[in-house]
């Protein structure tokens, strides 16, 4: 069994190691608006959890470069909104496409082909194409000097979730058939799910 030290890797080496032997990992197609209006949507698979009551979701996003941030968090920390979108296997290719620099003031909706479904309760919009769609209000950003990130903390106001997903109140994976990240610019898609009986 190979041993190997993180602090002997290059950023970018051992940014590829961890991505390729954390997996899969679920991805936050995030949206976001501007104060000005400008529209942004956005994949993060650095994402999880964090509690359920009140729900809480963590996204870990980057510097842009020089320590600059990217649009989605400067969006985020104008406004105070964000919506997360599950990707599934339909918009899988937007979802890869959308992660292209766009300039702040184009839309990656427009130019991967989504449509916006406005919120209800915050400014951020969702993707309509999405099988769910959570608004969330900011709670918190934390940032990690080191790692050249900032983990955003939201809390869910609002679930959009597709009928054809949803069995007795809650989401089928199976119905979803959601996307996870793997290593570099590979994906998987949840078709089966493995079922073992209930720990007593």
């Amino acid at each position: 069994m190979a041993q190997i030290d993180p602090g002997e890797l290059s950023r970018r080496d051992g940014y590829f190691l961890l991505t390729s032997l954390f997996v899969p990992r679920p991805i936050a197609f995030v949206g976001t608006c501007s104060e000005s209006g400008n529209l942004n949507c956005a994949p993060f698979s650095f994402t999880a959890g964090v509690s359920s009551a009140p729900p809480i979701l963590m996204v870990s996003i980057g510097d842009k470069g020089r320590g600059l941030k990217k649009d989605t968090l400067l969006n985020i920390e104008e406004t105070g909104s964000i919506t997360i979108n599950i990707v599934d296997e339909d918009i899988m290719g937007a979802m890869h496409q959308s992660s292209s620099p766009y300039a702040p003031e184009i839309s990656e909706f427009d130019e991967v082909g989504l449509t916006v479904r406005p919120s209800l309760k915050i400014s951020a919009p969702g993707i309509a194409e999405s099988p769910v769609t959570m608004e969330m209000k900011l709670r918190e950003v934390i940032r990690l000097e080191d790692a050249r990130v900032r983990l955003v903390l939201g809390e869910v106001l609002l679930y959009h979730i597709r009928d054809d997903v949803l069995r007795d109140g809650l989401v089928c994976a199976e119905a979803m058939k959601p996307v996870g990240r793997l290593g570099k610019d590979s994906y998987a898609v949840v078709r089966e799910a493995i079922r073992l009986p209930q720990v007593k």
